[in-house]
């Protein structure tokens, strides 16, 4: 690849990777808050819980996303 086509892709994917870094801090910037006022094991208690309830809005969230085009396609075509 050359030099134009290198600085043309870190141009148009900053802004991405600026979001993405934002996000990254967002999700875990709860954690250190409480680090703040509980101990250890009451952070690693709700550490667990976040965790897990990812995990659960995690599988409506992909099964929309995947019966979403679906639906949307069926209804264009009646």
């Amino acid at each position: 690849m050359s030099g134009k086509y290198e600085n043309k892709i870190l141009k148009n994917s900053y802004p991405m990777f600026l979001a993405a870094s934002i996000m990254f801090i967002m999700s875990y910037i709860d954690s250190f808050m409480i680090a703040y006022y509980l101990d250890e094991y009451q952070v690693g208690i709700y550490s667990a819980c976040i965790n897990i309830s990812m995990i659960i809005t995690f599988i409506p969230t992909a099964i929309g996303g995947y019966i979403s085009p679906k639906v949307s396609k069926y209804y264009s075509n009646n």
